[in-house]
């Protein structure tokens, strides 16, 4: 409990960035360790305190750097969702896009956690038809670190910025 206080108390982004489920895994296992750790007699528990020493020295603990894979996965759902897109208004009869999009989420875990993704349809001049597009994915916490806005317009081409606002075709094109 100490743990899971000392994160919250000191990181207000720890909490969100790791996730229910890996946060109630790691209680859970060091809940389990205590337990173990009081049941067994006292040479037992001083072999499960070395046995464990070496295992944190050797097996370090994995980053799995869920910030820069949710921002990857944002990148991705925009073009796969481009792709479809086109796809779309090439077998309309009409050749235009479709008035509202489901996303086709690269990463489901990661991507809708971290970034809200919006369609924006973009009217031709008789506002009969839809001639282009934006996508845009924008963190849904900014302050808590997935800190790049990203925008793909009708030049086809993933633009980014790190500032707290949405990504325009002026920003650097992402590679």
């Amino acid at each position: 409990m100490v743990w899971l206080l000392f994160h919250i108390a000191t990181d207000r982004c720890w909490f969100y960035v790791n996730g229910i489920h890996s946060v109630s895994t790691t209680a859970i296992g060091l809940f389990t360790w205590l337990l173990v750790f009081f049941v067994l007699t006292r040479w037992r528990r001083v072999i499960l305190v070395v046995v464990t020493v070496i295992i944190v020295a050797f097996f370090p603990i994995v980053d799995r750097n869920t910030i820069s894979a949710a921002a990857s996965g944002a990148a991705a759902t925009l073009r796969g969702t481009a792709d479809k897109l086109e796809e779309y208004r090439t077998h309309s009869p009409a050749e235009t896009y479709p008035p509202s999009v489901a996303f086709d989420v690269v990463a489901p875990a990661l991507t809708p956690r971290f970034y809200r993704l919006e369609y924006v349809p973009i009217h031709s001049s008789n506002s009969l038809t839809i001639d282009a597009f934006l996508l845009k994915a924008r963190p849904v916490h900014y302050d808590c670190d997935p800190s790049y806005s990203f925008i793909l317009g009708p030049n086809a081409k993933v633009h980014f910025t790190r500032e707290n606002r949405d990504a325009t075709e002026n920003d650097p094109i992402l590679n």
